[in-house]
C-alpha cells in the first residue's frame, strides 16, 4: 500500500491544512514572519556561535563563509592548516571538498548533454560497454539522481572487508561489476546515494568529451567563474601546493590523515579554496546565459517512478530546513570535512571547510543558518489536536527499520510517542503528535518540523510507518515493525557464499539462541538480534536479513546484497 496524504480521502487534505494552521501556531506563536536579525548584527551573533565550539588558533582550522544576498557579509578562518609548519588558514587555504565534488561532476554530464554530445536518458551501457547489463535499464539520470539501484562497490568492499587505496581506481570499479549484477533495488523506484554512479559519470564526461574530467571541468567551469584555485585532482599531493594537510583527533592528540587516499574521481577530487567557493556559489544566485539552464536542471528534483520525492536533484541535495528550501551537500574525504548550503528563498548560503574531523562543521553550518530563520517557540509535546486513548500508545513502541537500514526505536514516554535513536532511547530524535485515524488501518501523526507519520495497522497489529523526516537524504521512507518473537536460529545457520562477490562466510550458533558470523577462520562477529528476519553486527552498523534461501547484507550506504546460502549435499 503506498500512503500519500492527498490521496486519503477527499476531505482529509483540506482537514490537514487546518491542522498544519494549528500546529504551526503552536510552534511558532503565531503565523510565522521571518525577522532577520540586523546585518550590523550578524557577525557578532556568528562570532558566539564559534566561540561555543573552543578552537584555538594552534589547532587544525577550518573557513567559515555566509553570503546574504550575494554579498559576504562574514567570513573567517581560525586554526592552522599545517601543524607542522605553523601555517594558518586564510582565504587562500585550499581543501578537499570531497563529495561536493558531486556538483561539478553533475555540472560537467549537463553541458555535454546540453551541447547535444550525449543524451541523459541513455543507457550507461552505451558510454560504459564494460558494464554488464544488470536486468534493468540503467539510464545518466539514475546515476545523477543516485536512483539506479547499483550498489556502491566501495561500500560492498568495506562489508568484506577488502577496502584498499588501490581499488578506488575507475578500472578496478568497472572490473568489480563484471562480476557483480546484483541491484539493490529497481531503478527509479528508491534512493541510496552512491558514489559509485558519479565514478561512473566521470569517465562518461572522458569518453565523451575526449578529455579528462580535469581539463574539461578547467575549460568549461573553473576557467569562465575565474575560480583559480579550483580543480579536479586525483592524489592531494598533486593538488595542495600551499602545504595543506587534513588531521584527525586520536587520544587527545591531532594526527595527519595517513595513508592518503587517492579520490574517487567524479564523487571526489575538487580542490578549492573558501574563494573559489563564493564564485560557484554565485553562479547559482546569478547565473550566465551560459550556465542558467544548467544551474537549473541541477536544482530540479528527481521523482520516483511513482511520482515521490527523491530530494536529490543532479549533485545538490534539495530539501526543507526548518521550513524552506535547501540546496545543499557536505562532503568528507581523508579527514577534509565540508558543509555548504543554501537557502534561495532568503537569499543565504553558508559555507563551513574543515581541515580536520573533530571540528564540526555541519553542525556549525546548522547554527549559524539557524540564525537567520524565525524564533521558534518549543512544540509543546503534549498537545493533542484529537483525544487518542492513550492506553493503545503502546502499540506503536518497538523497533523499526526501513529498506535502507535506517533504524528507529518508538518509545512511549509520559502518554505521548517519541522516536529515536536504537542506541540512545533518552536521545529523541522527534516526539510525535497525534492528527487522525482513517478506518482501521492507519493511524497518523505529525512531528516537530511539520512531517507526517503514517501508521499502518493490520488486524489491530502496526506493520510499520510512512516517514519522510530526520535523515540527511529525505524521502519517503517506508518503516517496517520487527517482530521481537522467538526466532528460530538453527534454520540459518550454515555457510554462505556468493560466486559473484567471491565472498563466504559461515553462521553458527552460540549458546542457546545466539548468533555468530565467522568471515574468516579465526574471526568472530556477535550479533544482536532485532526482530522478525534481522540480525546486526554488535556495536557495528551491518544488518543481516535471513531468507530461506539467503541473506542479504547491508548498512545505511548500501542494502540488500544478496549472498545465498550453500546447499547441504
Amino acid at each position: 500500500m503506498n500512503i500519500e496524504t492527498s490521496t486519503i480521502l477527499p476531505n482529509l487534505a483540506m482537514r490537514l491544512t487546518v491542522v498544519l494552521g494549528l500546529i504551526t501556531q503552536c510552534i511558532f506563536g503565531q503565523t510565522p514572519k521571518l525577522e532577520i536579525s540586523k546585518i550590523d548584527s550578524i557577525p557578532k551573533n556568528i562570532d558566539s556561535v564559534l566561540s561555543k565550539f573552543n578552537f584555538k588558533q594552534n589547532n587544525p582550522g577550518l573557513s567559515v563563509m555566509v553570503i546574504k544576498d550575494g554579498e559576504v557579509i562574514y567570513k573567517k578562518n581560525i586554526g592552522l592548516s599545517n601543524l607542522q609548519t605553523k601555517t594558518p588558514v586564510t582565504d587562500n587555504t585550499i581543501f578537499n571538498i570531497g563529495s561536493v565534488t558531486k556538483q561539478f561532476t553533475a555540472f560537467c554530464i549537463l553541458k555535454l548533454a546540453e551541447e547535444g554530445k550525449l543524451n541523459l536518458d541513455d543507457s550507461i551501457q552505451k558510454y560504459i560497454p564494460k558494464l554488464p547489463y544488470f536486468g534493468e535499464i540503467i539510464t545518466l539520470n539514475h546515476l545523477l539522481s543516485n536512483t539506479s539501484g547499483i550498489p556502491d562497490y566501495l561500500e560492498v568492499l568495506a562489508l568484506k572487508n577488502q577496502y584498499k587505496k588501490k581499488r578506488l581506481k575507475t578500472e578496478y570499479m568497472l572490473d568489480f561489476y563484471k562480476n557483480y549484477h546484483t541491484l539493490s533495488f529497481k531503478p527509479g523506484t528508491s534512493f541510496s546515494y552512491c558514489n559509485t554512479g558519479y565514478m561512473m559519470l566521470c569517465v562518461i564526461v572522458e569518453r565523451v568529451s575526449g578529455t579528462s574530467i580535469e581539463k574539461y571541468a578547467q575549460e568549461n567551469i573553473f576557467k569562465p567563474l575565474k575560480m583559480k584555485s579550483a580543480k579536479f585532482t586525483n592524489l592531494e599531493s598533486d593538488g595542495m601546493p600551499d602545504g595543506t594537510r587534513s588531521y584527525y583527533l586520536a587520544k587527545n592528540k591531532f594526527k595527519a590523515h595517513k595513508p592518503i587516499q587517492p579520490n574517487a574521481m567524479g564523487a571526489t577530487g575538487v580542490f578549492c579554496t573558501i574563494d573559489d567557493y563564493r564564485k560557484w556559489d554565485a553562479n547559482f544566485t546569478q547565473p550566465t546565459a551560459a550556465t542558467k539552464n544548467i544551474v537549473a536542471k541541477m536544482k530540479q528534483e528527481y521523482f520516483f517512478n511513482n511520482g515521490g520525492n527523491s530530494g536529490y536533484g543532479a549533485g545538490i541535495l534539495v530539501k526543507p530546513y526548518k521550513g524552506f528550501l535547501s540546496e545543499e551537500h557536505s562532503g568528507g574525504w581523508n579527514s577534509f570535512l565540508v558543509q555548504f548550503r543554501r537557502l534561495p528563498e532568503l537569499g543565504l548560503s553558508v559555507f563551513v571547510a574543515s581541515i580536520s574531523t573533530s571540528n564540526q562543521p555541519f553542525k556549525i553550518c546548522d547554527e549559524i543558518t539557524d540564525l537567520f530563520l524565525p524564533k521558534r517557540i518549543p512544540t509543546d509535546p503534549t498537545l493533542k489536536i484529537n483525544n487518542y486513548n492513550l492506553s493503545d500508545l503502546n502499540i506503536f513502541t518497538g523497533t523499526y527499520l526501513d529498506a535502507n537500514n535506517v533504524i528507529r526505536k518508538i518509545i512511549n514516554k509520559n502518554d505521548s510517542l517519541t522516536i529515536t535513536n536504537y542506541n540512545d532511547t533518552n536521545k529523541a530524535i522527534q516526539k510525535l503528535i497525534y492528527l487522525h485515524t482513517v478506518g482501521d488501518s492507519i493511524v497518523q501523526f505529525i512531528d516537530g518540523e511539520l512531517d507526517t507519520v503514517h501508521f499502518l495497522q493490520k488486524e489491530k497489529r502496526v506493520i510499520g510507518f510512512y516517514w519522510t523526516g530526520s535523515t540527511y537524504f529525505r524521502f519517503k521512507r517506508f518503516y517496517e515493525k520487527l517482530d521481537v518473537s522467538k526466532f528460530n536460529v538453527e534454520k540459518i545457520c550454515g555457510n554462505y557464499h556468493s560466486e559473484e562477490l567471491k565472498y563466504k562466510f559461515k553462521i553458527k550458533k552460540k549458546g542457546s539462541n545466539q548468533l555468530i558470523l565467522k568471515p574468516i577462520f579465526f574471526l568472530n562477529y556477535d550479533f544482536d538480534y532485532l526482530g522478525s528476519n534481522v540480525f546486526k553486527v554488535k556495536n557495528e552498523p551491518i544488518y543481516f536479513r535471513f531468507y530461506n534461501n539467503y541473506v542479504s547484507v547491508g548498512n545505511e550506504w548500501t542494502s540488500n546484497i544478496i549472498i545465498p546460502k550453500v546447499k547441504n549435499k
